[in-house]
């Protein structure tokens, strides 16, 4: 299915304008995010305006502010993620969990893309207490992997990138083939 395809059925869906055109905004979200030349500042302020009209940090606002992400600058998510740490601190919700995980990696790479990891540690330790298990386990695994190029990057301890290889290599065998080689250009474009 193309993108056209989607914008058609969105267009000739039963949705109401109000969602057709809430709709048709993520669709053009995501196309920036996988082609940035899409991407404008008009597009970017009424996404990021819309995520933040939604009045508090509901999972559907977690979820789509985790996705659009890279319209902010690093500063930007460093505090809005403290604030949803705040929010979120004792939360048993495991669905909750598994945003928070998924936005805390998501700092940690932006951390790494910018070289820029005076605050990392806060966000690692204020996520230590979320247990493991098999849902959160993938964000477990990709959190490790992340703090394992920030303390190979910080320390010089070429060792540690065979922590991370033991990591992507978990992730293939688990048929994550495709995922693997992101982790793997990933390395490869930040060393």
């Amino acid at each position: 299915m193309t993108v056209s395809n989607i914008k058609k059925i969105i267009h000739e869906s039963t949705l109401s304008e109000y969602n057709k055109n809430y709709q048709t905004l993520m669709t053009n979200g995501f196309l920036a995010l996988m082609n940035p030349k899409l991407n404008s500042e008009k597009l970017t302020s009424t996404i990021k305006n819309k995520i933040f009209d939604i009045p508090s940090y509901t999972q559907d606002k977690l979820m789509l502010y985790c996705d659009f992400m890279r319209f902010y600058s690093l500063s930007d998510n460093e505090i809005i993620t403290r604030n949803i740490l705040k929010q979120y601190q004792s939360t048993n919700d495991s669905n909750i969990q598994e945003l928070i995980l998924a936005i805390v990696c998501n700092i940690l790479i932006f951390s790494i893309e910018n070289d820029k990891f005076e605050n990392v540690s806060y966000f690692l330790n204020k996520i230590q207490n979320i247990k493991t298990t098999p849902q959160l386990l993938f964000y477990k695994i990709d959190i490790e992997f992340f703090k394992n190029i920030i303390e190979i990057k910080n320390s010089n301890d070429a060792k540690k990138i065979n922590k991370c290889k033991n990591f992507i290599k978990t992730l293939q065998d688990a048929g994550m083939k495709e995922y693997s080689n992101e982790l793997r250009k990933f390395i490869k474009d930040n060393f």
